[in-house]
């Protein structure tokens, strides 16, 4: 490893699962210190046993469409940190249904998950995003957000807000020294497709999903100084999905 996130502090959000703990692990293998937060904390509780370095990782519970989880999450990190260079959104909850169908109360769990996380994570991490000296605010975005299915329009919609809202950002943020970028991720290994891994044979070009390794590595090259040039960017990362359903 190259050592080119030493004395970085990053808070992750989502981080439950392959997807944050592969994030975790090149992290600190990068030399970061990692704040892992779920809104199930017990599904990050075990990351810091999983890491080389168990010391870099502490883990709380957060759910995104909370103001005051966010505040307290923030808060946490200064205290025990000092700063925050890094904030990484990987929360996603997945929804599906008619828009005729969907109640008010489920488009809003939706939108709590997938685009409220995004604007409360920037507004109490960007103040001290800046204070360190300019920092990095990377999102999980799902390829919906451009090309969206016929049966996901909370979900569709919430992701493209999402990625419409990490633009301004880079825009407003951008002479402060933050950059904000997405991933934008097609069929990963866990997604609600049933069998991702079949369903990836037929219609994803490289024919398979994507996994946690392949979504830690895009991510954390855009939250490194190696991407330092990139702000308001979607990374596609589908395995040529998208250009498949152009056909």
């Amino acid at each position: 490893m190259t050592g080119k996130m030493t004395g970085k502090v990053a808070l992750i959000s989502g981080a439950g699962g392959t997807k944050g703990l592969a994030l975790a692990q090149l992290l600190v293998r990068e030399g970061a210190t990692v704040f892992v937060s779920d809104v199930d904390v017990g599904r990050v509780s075990g990351i810091a046993a999983e890491v080389e370095v168990p010391d870099r990782v502490r883990h709380f519970k957060l759910d995104v469409g909370k103001e005051a989880d966010w505040q307290r999450a923030i808060a946490t990190v200064i205290e025990t940190a000092g700063k925050l260079d890094i904030l990484i959104n990987s929360a996603r909850l997945f929804g599906i249904g008619m828009v005729t169908d969907l109640s008010l109360d489920e488009w809003r769990h939706c939108t709590a998950a997938n685009l409220d996380g995004t604007f409360l994570g920037a507004k109490y991490a960007l103040p001290h995003l800046i204070a360190a000296g300019g920092g990095a605010i990377v999102n999980v975005i799902s390829l919906a957000a451009i090309r969206p299915t016929d049966n996901t329009p909370n979900y569709s919609a919430c992701n493209a807000a999402a990625m419409n809202l990490l633009q301004t950002i880079a825009i407003q943020y951008g002479r402060y020294g933050v950059r904000a970028n997405g991933v934008i991720v097609g069929f990963s290994a866990n997604s609600p497709v049933g069998d991702a891994h079949e369903v990836a044979k037929r219609v994803v070009p490289v024919g398979r999903p994507a996994n946690g390794e392949d979504i830690a590595r895009a991510v954390v090259w855009l939250a490194s100084d190696d991407s330092s040039y990139a702000t308001g960017a979607g990374l596609d990362l589908d395995g040529g999905l998208s250009l498949a359903l152009r056909l």
